[in-house]
């Protein structure tokens, strides 16, 4: 019992000195832009600066829009698979549960160039398809 405790003591400092404590350091040094030269001056002045840039709430309207779409879609998606797989007998089960984990396994470089060769100008879903769906990409 002893030996339990033990490492989750030792697992639980091992994430505080390496999660929480560099965590804290960015979002201090979100705050407080000076804190590098030892300072609290000016809190938030950063913030301010980027927040009144014109571009900012078109690309934070944009964000929170792909966010909410990309959680939709993987909500109509996941819970008939989920529900499907975890109710019903389906045949090649086992190959079904692959092919839902096969995503998470490629790199998100691989898949980010996979997409982006999918979608550009010329590319592969304009040469199987005529579809041009390259203005996604900007």
């Amino acid at each position: 019992m002893k030996s339990l405790a033990l490492l989750a003591t030792t697992t639980l400092v091992a994430l505080l000195v390496l999660v929480a404590l560099p965590v804290s350091f960015v979002v201090l040094q979100a705050v407080f832009p000076h804190l590098g030269e030892g300072s609290f001056a000016a809190p938030f002045s950063t913030w301010r600066q980027v927040l009144t840039q014109p571009g900012t709430l078109s690309l934070l309207g944009q964000t929170v829009s792909l966010g909410v779409g990309v959680a939709a879609v993987a909500a109509l998606l996941g819970i008939p698979l989920g529900t499907l797989r975890g109710l019903c007998r389906v045949p090649a089960a086992r190959f079904w549960d692959l092919m839902f984990l096969l995503p998470f396994l490629l790199p998100p470089y691989i898949a980010a160039l996979s997409w982006t060769m999918a979608l550009q100008q010329r590319g592969y879903l304009v040469q199987l398809s005529g579809v041009d769906l390259s203005g996604l990409l900007h």
